[in-house]
């Protein structure tokens, strides 16, 4: 695992040999705007990037996602990106978790997270569930916990 927190100056972090990367946590990097294009990570923490813009190219075994608080991520980019990798030997494998809180521009929609059919526990805050339908649990089968938690509360 690495973790990379509260380092002003950090422009970006490299992915060049980290193979066996199994956790990837970033959290208070103010001037950071991109994540290694190759995340082989098994479990990803976003946490306060202002100037993260969410652009991924390669996520082959991302099984948690954790997001809170990046104003710029985009959710079409996340959700496509993620919902269409391959993992270890060929097989698909697909977030379980996902939570996205306080990230202005995060707007996750049924359209888009029917694209995560083996989703099992969803965080979301109220404006990031604002295009939620209440049919949920028609297109998510395999979800088990749905959380939808206050915008104005910091989680850990």
């Amino acid at each position: 695992s690495l973790e990379v927190k509260g380092c002003g100056r950090v422009e970006q972090v490299a992915d060049d040999h980290m193979p066996a990367l199994k956790g990837l946590w970033l959290s208070d990097l103010n001037i950071l705007k991109q994540l290694p294009t190759r995340l082989p990570s098994l479990e990803l923490h976003v946490k306060h990037l202002p100037n993260w813009e969410s652009t991924f190219t390669s996520m082959p075994c991302l099984g948690r996602a954790f997001f809170n608080n990046c104003p710029k991520m985009q959710t079409e980019v996340l959700i496509y990106a993620i919902s269409e990798r391959v993992g270890h030997e060929g097989q698909a494998t697909q977030p379980q978790r996902l939570s996205v809180l306080k990230c202005k521009c995060a707007r996750l929609g049924w359209k888009l997270l029917e694209q995560l059919p083996n989703l099992i526990e969803l965080h979301l805050d109220p404006e990031s569930a604002v295009l939620l339908s209440s049919q949920v649990s028609t297109f998510l089968l395999s979800l088990k916990y749905l959380y939808l938690g206050d915008n104005n509360v910091d989680e850990e």
